[in-house]
């Protein structure tokens, strides 16, 4: 009879111990912040600032490029340069993309198992890790 109980406490301590200790998931806070995933995470947040900026930049230089143009001086300078603002707006778009898709994913695994109040912070901590980065979008 004691081994019996002996058995059944060795078996809950066992269970326990293996239901009571963290996973991957289950990180405290600080081992979040700190990981290389969560420093990932706020480089890639900087890079997405990154291409914002420059496609507003290129949003503005097509602008001003057909801005005083008119007529048959437009027509012939613009095929050329039209394909030349095209192509790059396709670029940064496609990067654009990946980089979304990529944040995503990133954002999915790391505040996969986070309530909606964890998750508030976990952004807002974010934001401040890429404000410190140096990464700011341009003022409009």
């Amino acid at each position: 009879m004691k081994t019996l109980r002996f058995s059944f406490s060795v078996f809950f301590a066992l269970v326990f111990t293996a239901c009571a200790s963290p996973t991957d998931r289950d990180r405290s806070d600080s081992e979040i912040y700190q990981s290389p995933q969560f420093l990932n995470l706020v480089d890639m947040h900087c890079r997405a600032v990154d291409y914002k900026n420059r496609r507003f930049e290129l949003a503005d230089s097509i602008r001003a490029f057909h801005g005083p143009m008119t007529g048959k001086k437009m027509a012939i300078i613009d095929r050329g340069d039209a394909a030349r603002f095209d192509s790059l707006k396709e670029v940064l778009a496609t990067e654009s993309r990946i980089l979304g898709d990529s944040i995503r994913v990133a954002l999915r695994e790391l505040t996969g198992n986070m309530d909606p109040d964890q998750k508030r912070l976990f952004n807002d901590s974010i934001n401040v890790n890429v404000a410190r980065a140096g990464c700011r979008e341009k003022p409009e």
